[in-house]
């Protein structure tokens, strides 16, 4: 299986890793100022 990584990050953001299944790419590597608390709101919704 080829593993295919996303990447969208500025050199000052934070880097929020998504892991996905069953879609196009594996991982999402995103960056955000508020890294935390994205990651907070994806985790208290996932289900």
């Amino acid at each position: 299986m080829v593993k295919k990584v996303f990447f969208n990050i500025k050199k000052e953001a934070k880097p929020i890793v998504i892991q996905l299944r069953n879609e196009k790419f594996n991982r999402l590597i995103l960056g955000a100022d508020n890294a935390e608390k994205i990651v907070d709101a994806i985790n208290n919704n996932i289900k």
